[in-house]
């Protein structure tokens, strides 16, 4: 039996996170993918007993009238994005593997409607609406519109559709800048929210439920963007809060809890080549089809070097190939008021992968700001962990009487010039322009081909202070 209030962290990190990844239920879907092979009734008796243990162990009615999330150790599984996430990635899946069982009896029939309505009702008050990250509210209105789609048998099912058809197609539309870029400016994030909206949006088309005529463009400029980031060896890089994502792995995050696998294909775990494989067939790109085959088949974009300003990333490529070498410059800049928990200090960092290997690398996200371990967290969030400049340990894009949640940083691309022999991308940014005596940075990257690469940067201002410029290696040789 589960205990579904432990949380094993007490004595190190006392992550809450361990207690909200349990409550996620994404091995309920293992549970299931296990069933249809097997037919082995012991999967579905195990599941059937997990849900009615965690119907009991976490009833709803406590939770309802509670506004604001609990957050703190052990953790809590009415968050609305847990609520959201095991909906949509977890439960509805498993009922389509398990709905058949005679195992799957009576009493547990009604414990799952009994759960499903719950869920529809909180997530239907319990908005998040922006005051959290953004991707909660895609997880939270996908899943109340799959609910209301799917169970009409319920009196208020109209309802619940009806707003979260409001929600999500106002959304779609406010999260994605022009070029398909997601608000919070991280790859991993990025496909957690294009995700729930590519689920909501083939539940309505096939459900004779008309869709924004800006809904598809966005999808398929979602996927454009994911493409130009992808690594030679088939990685995106770790920009932000996100965790190590491949398309050649089963499942595309490979995070030993907490991972961000939050869709769920029958035809493939590895979500990343799923998406890529589902926008192939929704708009025939044999791009799209080359990434989602892991280049065994369809054709490689016919771009290599990709600038977007705005958001703030700069990618530069010999090729599409395994051995090829890819340059990455960053100037991450967040939608103005968006919330900064999944965007770090990393204006002008550089990523270089050389002939089909990391050289230099984004440390990644390690851990989230609930845990003990703060000091590690501010570490990898802050400027000295990725490879840019660091002034005085300022955190970068600090501005006074605004919230540190805010992240005030803006980079302005001087040169994207890609050439035959030689690339260059320069750019410089504000982060350091509200410290006591402002410093200014400028980075020029000069890529002499193949494989020479000088980094230029020019620093002016006021004062004296403690400069660093540091470089994270890959482990290994």
């Amino acid at each position: 039996m589960i205990d579904w209030h432990w949380n094993p962290t007490a004595n190190s990190s006392r992550d809450p996170e361990w207690l909200w990844s349990l409550a996620r239920h994404n091995f309920w879907p293992t549970l299931a993918r296990a069933y249809a092979i097997t037919q082995d009734e012991k999967y579905t008796r195990e599941f059937v007993q997990q849900l009615k243990d965690f119907a009991a162990s976490w009833p709803v009615e406590p939770h309802m009238a509670d506004v604001d999330p609990h957050m703190d150790f052990p953790g809590d599984a009415w968050r609305s994005i847990e609520a959201g996430i095991r909906i949509y990635t977890a439960w509805l899946p498993a009922m389509v593997y398990f709905r058949r069982s005679p195992s799957w009896d009576a009493d547990g029939w009604v414990c799952f409607l009994n759960a499903l309505h719950d869920h529809a009702e909180f997530l239907c008050t319990h908005y998040s609406n922006h005051l959290r990250c953004s991707n909660w509210l895609t997880m939270e209105s996908s899943a109340l519109f799959q609910l209301g789609v799917m169970f009409p048998e319920f009196k208020r099912a109209p309802e619940w559709q009806r707003l979260a058809y409001r929600r999500i197609t106002h959304e779609v539309r406010y999260q994605f800048d022009h070029h398909g870029v997601h608000m919070e400016r991280t790859p991993v994030y990025h496909l957690v929210a294009a995700g729930a909206f590519l689920q909501a949006y083939r539940i309505a088309t096939r459900n004779g439920i008309p869709v924004p005529p800006y809904m598809v463009p966005i999808l398929e400029k979602s996927a454009e963007y994911l493409m130009l980031l992808v690594k030679p060896d088939l990685t995106l890089p770790m920009i932000g809060d996100a965790d190590r994502n491949a398309l050649l792995e089963r499942r595309s995050d490979m995070a030993l809890y907490e991972g961000m696998n939050l869709t769920t294909d029958p035809r493939d775990l590895n979500e990343l080549r799923a998406f890529f494989r589902t926008m192939a067939e929704l708009t025939g790109r044999e791009d799209f089809w080359y990434f989602a085959t892991c280049r065994q088949e369809g054709v490689p974009p016919a771009q290599r070097n990709y600038t977007l300003p705005d958001a703030g990333f700069h990618v530069l490529r010999t090729g599409w190939e395994a051995d090829d070498s890819y340059m990455l410059v960053t100037g991450t800049a967040l939608e103005r008021g968006e919330n900064a928990a999944h965007s770090h200090f990393d204006a002008a960092h550089l990523e270089l992968h050389v002939a089909g290997e990391d050289v230099l690398i984004d440390t990644g996200r390690f851990v989230y700001s609930n845990s003990a371990w703060r000091d590690w967290r501010d570490y990898f969030y802050s400027s000295q962990a990725h490879n840019t400049v660091s002034v005085d340990g300022h955190p970068m894009g600090t501005v006074p009487d605004t919230s540190p949640r805010i992240r005030c940083v803006r980079a302005f691309c001087h040169r994207f010039e890609p050439g035959p022999d030689v690339d260059i991308v320069e750019v410089s940014h504000n982060g350091y322009a509200f410290m006591e005596e402002p410093i200014f940075h400028l980075r020029r990257v000069i890529w002499f081909k193949p494989g020479i690469w000088l980094v230029d940067d020019v620093l002016t201002g006021v004062g004296s202070h403690t400069i660093i410029s540091p470089s994270t290696f890959p482990r290994g040789s």
